[in-house]
């Protein structure tokens, strides 16, 4: 699961947990509460899986470097031992009315860890409908599919929203239970090909922003 901090990612995991489980800290506010890539068992249907909690590209307590050193690190380690990945849900909080700046950056940052070969595997997830009208909801999502979002639907992403209820949780869960595991664009870099993270599509990118704030402030 990924997404901006705020848009509702442990809450989401909240519900689908086996029972026993220490529940994802809940953040309130735009204050983090993930700190690392945690992988929590879950089970629906006949499925068993782990669903995994990352923290967001605007994390209030490390930097983008870390969060992907983090992220990366996880994701080498599974592909190694040969697991792959059935479903990437990328979750959205529909109550915010405009993409700002830190949000594309977080959607940026999805596109380079995935690549194109896994969208058929990805879900955007618009959260938080029960805190909006159905009109407000609608028009948001409409705007945000059809300008920012339509060439990864594409490809095959799919689209869902929850409504901060188990059941709506459980139904976007069903999107990709059946999946194929995929590689994702970040394993394939980092292990088929190896290369250093830095390397990487997202490292670049990262080490592209920390450039462009080296330059500010020498220029403030």
């Amino acid at each position: 699961i990924m997404g901006a901090t705020g848009a509702g990612k442990s809450s989401f995991i909240n519900h689908v947990l086996l029972k026993g489980i220490q529940e994802a800290e809940v953040g309130h506010g735009q204050e983090s509460c993930t700190a690392d890539v945690l992988p929590m068992p879950f089970q629906l249907d006949d499925f068993k899986g782990s669903i995994i909690d990352t923290p967001g590209f605007d994390d209030t307590h490390l930097t983008d470097t870390q969060i992907l050193e983090k992220i990366a690190n996880w994701m080498e380690a599974t592909y190694r031992v040969g697991i792959k990945i059935t479903g990437i849900l990328y979750l959205r909080d529909i109550t915010q009315a405009r993409m700002s700046g830190t949000a594309l950056k977080n959607l940026s940052m999805f596109r380079k860890l995935c690549g194109s070969e896994s969208l058929k595997n990805v879900v955007i997830v618009t959260t938080k409908w029960d805190a909006v009208s159905n009109e407000t909801g609608e028009m948001r999502e409409k705007e945000l599919m059809s300008k920012f979002l339509q060439p990864m639907l594409t490809m095959g992403a799919q689209q869902a929203r929850h409504d901060n209820t188990l059941i709506s949780a459980q139904e976007v869960l069903r999107k990709v239970l059946g999946n194929t595991g995929r590689t994702l664009k970040l394993q394939s870099e980092l292990v088929d090909e190896n290369k250093k993270l830095g390397e990487t599509e997202a490292g670049t990118a990262v080490g592209e922003d920390i450039e462009k704030l080296r330059v500010k402030h020498e220029t403030e």
